[in-house]
């Protein structure tokens, strides 16, 4: 077997319909993508929050308490943008 059968049998299958809603048909590679894409998302927005936490650490803020909300609001806002981003990506 050839890499382009390979390719092409990678390529059959992830334009396998799952189901349709409305005109849009979504497949395997579809739902793939976005599931990556929540990985990625998730991994960033985590990242995002413990750099926030380490920035205020070396400026001297040692009250992990005042600086939780602005890393977790800064994580939630990343989850969000992502989310609807994934979401359009998806229709």
């Amino acid at each position: 077997m050839s890499i382009q059968e390979v390719m092409r049998e990678i390529g059959e299958f992830l334009a396998t319909p799952l189901h349709t809603i409305g005109d849009t048909e979504r497949t395997v590679g579809t739902t793939l993508t976005v599931a990556l894409m929540v990985l990625v998302t998730w991994w960033l927005a985590r990242l995002l929050s413990k750099f926030i936490m380490r920035a205020f650490k070396r400026r001297g803020t040692v009250d992990h308490d005042a600086v939780r909300p602005y890393a977790r609001a800064a994580q939630v806002l990343v989850l969000v943008v992502d989310s609807l981003r994934g979401l359009r990506r998806a229709a």
